[in-house]
This record gives C-alpha cells, structure tokens and sequence, in this order.
C-alpha cells in the first residue's frame, strides 16, 4: 500500500525559504532538518544563510524577544560559524562575565568576553537586547548591594 507523503515544509514563506530551511539555520540539525545537509557543500550553506541571513534573524530575533529578556544575545549557530567575526576581547578569569575557551597553538585556556558584551561592543544588539540588558544588569547591582 502506497504511502502519501506531505509536503508541509516545502513552501516557501515571506522570506523565501521553507520552514525546514528555518529549523536547520536557527538551530541545527534535527527533526526534518537532520539530513539537511546531505548533499550540500559548505559553500552551498554559506551562500544560503547569506542570502537569506536577514529574514532568518529577523524572524529568531523576535521569536527569542517574545521568549524573555533572558533570550537577548542570542543568535543563529551560522551568525557564529558561516561569518567572518572581529575576535572577542580577552578578560580577566570570571566565571559568569567571560568564557574559557581552547587555545590550540599555545595549548592553553583563555577567557575571552561573552556574546552579550562582544554583540554590544560591535553595535549588533537590537534595542529590546540593550534593553533587556540594562534591567538585567540594574537587578544584578541591586542583588549586590541588597545582600
């Protein structure tokens, strides 16, 4: 017996990719994106989130704004790994205001800023982030100075 298939995901939306095409460039590979990219080169891939890389933010930004506060700074696997990035800022060892990471050449850790003050310091925040933001860090003071 014949198995009818449907093909939900295979319209193109407002930004001229599907809906597969969404999940696999906002959050990876999983669901029906998890053979996304069979078939495909790494420049296939850049070329589409190039091409597409506006509508695809714009639709994970006010997504992850509808999430909460605690969603700003957030950003799609290929803003991170499909572009070309200034290098993050170096910073002092703290545990919740920098990030350790590998360095191979030197074969030693360093911290180096999160994606919230590396996005702020290359002017990519959105307003409802800096917003967001700012009351984060306003009730970060005031848990200090309360206890």
């Amino acid at each position: 017996m014949a198995t009818q298939r449907r093909g939900h995901n295979r319209t193109l939306g407002p930004g001229g990719f599907t809906e597969t095409d969404y999940v696999y460039f906002s959050t990876g590979t999983f669901f029906e994106a998890e053979n996304y990219e069979l078939g495909k080169s790494q420049d296939e891939l850049r070329t589409f989130w190039h091409t597409h890389r506006e509508a695809i933010l714009s639709r994970f930004s006010e997504e992850n704004r509808a999430k909460g506060p605690g969603w700003a700074g957030i950003r799609p696997w290929p803003f991170w790994e499909l572009e070309d990035r200034a290098p993050r800022l170096k910073t002092a060892p703290k545990e919740f205001d920098s990030q350790k990471v590998w360095d191979r050449q030197r074969r030693v850790y360093d911290w180096i800023e999160m994606d919230l003050p590396y996005l702020k310091r290359l002017g990519l925040l959105e307003l409802w982030e800096i917003e967001a933001a700012t009351e984060q860090s306003n009730i970060a003071d005031e848990n200090l100075t309360v206890a």
